[in-house]
C-alpha cells in the first residue's frame, strides 16, 4: 500500500484476529493477514455484496484499534 505522509495521517484500522483492514479514504482498503511470525501478506480487501447490491462488513467482528485522531489524544 503505497503512501504518502499525509495518507498515513488520514489511516485507520480496525482488527479481527490476525487480519488488519487499513484505510485511508482515498486508496483502496487494504487487508494485511499475519499467517506467522515471518509470514504476512497485504492485498486488496474484497467485501461481499448484500442482496441490495450494498457492500457489507456485517459478518467480520472487528475491533478498533485507534480513532483517525488518535494522535491528537496521545499528544
Amino acid at each position: 500500500m503505497p503512501c504518502d505522509q499525509a495518507a498515513i495521517d488520514r489511516l485507520s484500522w480496525t482488527q479481527a484476529a490476525d487480519v488488519i483492514y487499513l484505510a485511508d479514504g482515498i486508496l483502496p482498503v487494504q487487508k494485511l493477514s499475519r499467517f506467522a511470525l515471518d509470514n504476512w501478506t497485504i492485498v486488496p480487501a474484497s467485501f461481499a455484496t448484500g442482496s441490495s447490491g450494498c457492500r457489507t462488513w456485517t459478518k467480520l467482528p472487528m475491533t478498533r484499534l485507534a480513532p483517525p485522531d488518535y494522535r491528537t489524544i496521545i499528544g
